[in-house]
């Protein structure tokens, strides 16, 4: 999920009277249901609340300035389901644990060719791990953060790439500093990269030949190492226009 879609949900989670520590204390309750019934099918209203035995508000359904929000309490009055659709069309659901914190949230992204989201959050409400599909092609993405709600690993299906297996390990600046991908013709690749994102070391291996790739800052390859298929070793040195300056054999 987007920026987007987490202040949707805290929108959510506000209009439905989280602030207050009771579903119903700032949205439903002392509202008056203006409802007008215009014939034998239709009703028309504001808000409907369904109340459990003992008068205590379960369930409501309404409108606010955001969308439209349907929204579920415990026997204790702790909301745990909250459902809702935005003015822009994006739909959320999100759930909440006993101390109405949210864990989980569900939705959809207009913004992302309206990509399917699934997030999960410590007990803290920051994002852990999440799984959505990425445009109408649906190559999926799994990303993990820490403590801090940084992406610390992603695991991914490159849509640029044929959808081949993709691993990017980052660090806690979020810059990425390792990735290994699966080419679909079977070679593998790992790449390291510095502080700055930029790549400084390749390692692959494939069709009996390994290669290893060592660049400048300006990722100009300056070392080339290759085993080829007949086991011959060969090393490569380059300037920084990548003129050989020496070689062996």
């Amino acid at each position: 999920m987007n920026r987007k879609q987490y202040s949707l949900i805290v929108v959510l989670a506000l209009v439905a009277g989280l602030v207050g520590g009771v579903f119903s204390s700032q949205y439903f309750i002392g509202v008056p249901v203006f409802a007008q019934k215009t014939s034998q099918d239709v009703i028309k209203a504001k808000e409907f609340r369904l109340l459990d035995n003992q008068g205590r508000t379960r369930a409501a359904l309404g409108t606010h300035e955001q969308g439209v929000v349907f929204g579920m309490t415990d026997n204790n009055g702790i909301l745990r389901v909250a459902l809702e659709i935005a003015n822009d069309g994006d739909p959320q659901l999100a759930l909440f644990d006993k101390k109405q914190k949210r864990r989980v949230g569900i939705a959809l992204d207009a913004d992302a060719m309206d990509a399917p989201g699934l997030t999960f959050f410590d007990g803290s409400e920051t994002g852990r791990a999440s799984l959505k599909l990425m445009g109408h092609g649906g190559a999926p993405l799994l990303t993990l953060s820490d403590k801090g709600g940084k992406e610390r690993m992603s695991l991914a299906l490159d849509p640029r790439a044929n959808e081949a297996p993709f691993l990017s390990l980052c660090d806690k600046s979020e810059v990425a500093r390792t990735s290994l991908m699966l080419r679909n013709n079977g070679v593998p690749f790992l790449k390291l990269f510095d502080d700055k994102g930029r790549c400084c070391f390749v390692l692959a291996t494939g069709h009996g030949t390994s290669e290893i790739g060592i660049t400048d800052k300006d990722y100009n390859l300056r070392v080339h190492v290759l085993v080829g298929a007949d086991g011959t070793p060969q090393i490569t040195l380059m300037d920084k226009k990548r003129n050989i300056i020496w070689s062996a054999p």
